[in-house]
Parts: structure tokens; C-alpha cells; sequence
């Protein structure tokens, strides 16, 4: 992640994948860039709005526990092109479940060695 600063074309930074044709970012891959270490954080989902045509996004084994109040799950439900989100090896508990029905485009999701607790429903 230290390369993005020193390259301009954000399409050759490590972890991003581009559309060939437009151009615009379709994948980020920012899979374990925490410290499994480190303490627990909470996501500005609102940071990912300007890849509005973005297909696929990897934030596993990232010790992140929620999503920051105003700024989070409902950012993501403006993802509309979002295929594959892995949230995989975080510290996500039961209440982000919810908003995962809203991911209407979704194709594939890891939500695996999380913090969830008893029976859920993805059902409706």
C-alpha cells in the first residue's frame, strides 16, 4: 500500500483492479492490511463511494468490528454493482446481518470466523 502514493495511475496500485475498457476501478483487494495484532477499528464504508461501478471488495482479516454510525452499512447499499464482498476473519457480530439482504447484486460473500452468535435468517 506504501506504492500509492508513488504511482498516479491508481489502476496500477497494489490491490486495486480496473475496468480495461473504462478504466474505473472494479476491484479492491485490501484483504489483511491490519495487524491481526491490533486492536479493533470501525470502517467509514462511505470512503468506497467513488467506485460506484465496483464489483468486487475483499476487507477480510482486517480486525474491523463495525462500521462507523452514519457512515456505514447503508453506504455500501450504493454499491449496486457489488458481486463479491468478503468480510471473512474480522470481528463482525450479528447486527450487521441486516443489511447484507440489501446487497442485491451479490453473487458470492464470506462472512466466515467472525463474532456471530446463535441462529440467523437470511431468509426475505
Amino acid at each position: 500500500m506504501a506504492a500509492w502514493g508513488s504511482v498516479e495511475n491508481c489502476c496500477n496500485w497494489e490491490s486495486v483492479e480496473c475496468n480495461h475498457n473504462t478504466g474505473e476501478v472494479d476491484e479492491l483487494h485490501l484483504d489483511g492490511l491490519q495487524d491481526s495484532n491490533s486492536e479493533e477499528w470501525y470502517l467509514n464504508a462511505s470512503l468506497f463511494l467513488p467506485f460506484h461501478k465496483l464489483k468486487v471488495l475483499d476487507l477480510g482479516s482486517n480486525n474491523i468490528a463495525g462500521w462507523i454510525k452514519n457512515k456505514g452499512d447503508e453506504e455500501l447499499l450504493k454499491l449496486r454493482n457489488l458481486e463479491h464482498l468478503s468480510l471473512g476473519g474480522n470481528l463482525f457480530n450479528n447486527s450487521i446481518l441486516s443489511f447484507l439482504k440489501g446487497l442485491s447484486s451479490l453473487k458470492s460473500l464470506d462472512i466466515g470466523s467472525n463474532q456471530f452468535q446463535g441462529p440467523f435468517n437470511f431468509k426475505g
